[in-house]
């Protein structure tokens, strides 16, 4: 009988225990963190690129970018990359594609301007401090309109009629700086 009583007590000591160190752990800073999906860092003038396939029926790709640094210089300006890009084209010159990209000027250079880029055009969309994480959201619908995101408190939107949609890779890349590509997902 005295067994019982002892398991009957400690029971819910154990449960609550367990409870605390399950809340505790659940609100812990280090569990919510961003995991890098990719970090481009380069010396100043020089780039880097990275390409990820995916399926060709994808039509969203979110994550944040996050700009930690950036060398500015005479010739070159700190930027980055993430886009939709089809593997048919020779990517050689540059990105050929339909995304975003981030880039830091010399006469602002703690500001990072986020640009929509599509059809070989650019249209400006935000801008944020050098060092915050941007969140991000791009889309392509059925009829092959691109809608970019930037932000999450205040999200801007960008739309466009894109002239070729087919994607079957997501591009990424950064230069004269330190990028972080966080947590991006297709689907």
């Amino acid at each position: 009988m005295r067994m019982f009583a002892k398991q009957r007590v400690w029971a819910p000591l154990r449960l609550a225990l367990v409870a605390t160190a399950a809340i505790a752990s659940g609100c812990s800073p280090a569990l919510a963190q961003d995991q890098d999906t990719w970090r481009c860092s380069t010396d100043y003038g020089t780039h880097r690129e990275h390409r990820e396939h995916i399926p060709r029926a994808t039509r969203v790709l979110t994550g944040r970018i996050l700009f930690h640094s950036g060398e500015v210089g005479q010739e070159w300006e700190p930027g980055a990359h993430i886009a939709f890009t089809d593997s048919h084209f020779a990517a050689s010159s540059g990105c050929f594609c339909n995304g975003i990209r981030a880039e830091i000027y010399s006469d602002e250079p703690d500001i990072v301007k986020f640009f929509m880029i599509y059809n070989g055009r650019e249209e400006g969309v935000a801008q944020a401090k050098v060092g915050i994480p941007i969140t991000f959201r791009l889309s392509i619908d059925s009829r092959g309109v691109m809608t970019t995101t930037i932000g999450r408190t205040s999200p801007v939107s960008k739309s466009a009629q894109l002239m070729h949609p087919p994607r079957d890779t997501v591009f990424m890349d950064c230069s004269s700086g330190d990028v972080s590509f966080v947590n991006v997902r297709a689907g």
